[in-house]
């Protein structure tokens, strides 16, 4: 089954809404970089545990209002945490525009 290629917000709840934009507001001050590529973003941030359990609640709520994204959370001792975002051509447009890039 093809999924659509938009982001549907309303499928969070409405307390799930207003975590996410928590999240997403602790996340965009935390970031190091992004680095761009083909298919998507990597998002580079501290390797701290706060941040670690930040992104994996991130994830578990952007899975839900984004399921046509792809979504790897990449933790390796002593290196930066990763957050890659990709998919199609047409779901990194969309990326670029939710998120500002």
């Amino acid at each position: 089954m093809k999924l659509p290629i938009a982001c549907n917000f309303g499928a969070l709840h409405p307390d799930q809404q207003d975590r996410y934009k928590d999240i997403q507001n602790h996340l965009n001050k935390a970031v190091l970089r992004i680095e761009e590529f083909a298919h998507g973003y990597t998002f580079v941030y501290p390797n701290e545990d706060e941040v670690i359990v930040t992104l994996t609640e991130w994830i578990l709520l952007e899975r839900l209002c984004c399921p046509f994204l792809e979504l790897s959370l990449t933790i390796r001792s002593d290196h930066p945490v990763t957050l890659t975002l990709s998919g199609s051509e047409a779901a990194k447009k969309v990326l670029k525009e939710e998120l500002g890039l």
